[in-house]
């Protein structure tokens, strides 16, 4: 049986091409905040999981409604009304279950981006 480690490297193995391993070990060892989950957020956020990043922090106050299908990666049917944040976590999951991920559904402001990011 194949170790969780064997199995990120099978994933990262078609970039190591454009990267190193070290490079690679690089994006293993990152932790990114996203702050918005919707259009150039939630492609961000689903290139950045096939990439291998090791933790994302997924911000999103918002949810999805019918105008964020025609433009938003997330967003489809089943997911209207849905927290943003939280749709995109299960879907990082999905795209890659050795990145660690966690979605937060609240407004960013000067109180709270310390916080957030930290």
């Amino acid at each position: 049986m194949q170790s969780n480690e064997d199995n990120y490297w099978k994933i990262a193995t078609r970039q190591m091409g454009m990267v190193t391993r070290q490079e690679q070990e690089k994006f293993k060892n990152a932790k990114i905040t996203v702050i918005g989950c919707g259009g150039i957020g939630g492609e961000t956020i689903e290139m950045l999981a096939r990439m291998g990043i090791g933790e994302l922090v997924l911000v999103d106050e918002d949810s999805f409604d019918i105008t964020n299908l025609n433009r938003q990666n997330f967003a489809n049917s089943s997911t209207l009304n849905q927290d943003k944040s939280r749709v995109a976590c299960e879907n990082v999951r999905l795209i890659n279950p050795h990145v660690k991920v966690t979605a937060i559904s609240e407004h960013v402001s000067d109180d709270n981006i310390d916080e957030i990011i930290g």
